[in-house]
């Protein structure tokens, strides 16, 4: 098995990864209490 996507932006853990079900957006949050939303379409 190979990994999808490397999340190279983030320097702590990620706790918590969610999809939106009508789109392609993906939102993460880690750690250092951040959150960044991804267009997975394009960003990954």
């Amino acid at each position: 098995m190979e990994p999808g996507a490397v999340f190279r932006d983030y320097n702590c853990r990620i706790s918590s990864i969610d999809f939106n079900k009508n789109s392609s957006y993906m939102v993460t949050a880690s750690d250092d209490d951040s959150i960044r939303l991804y267009d997975v379409a394009t960003d990954i």
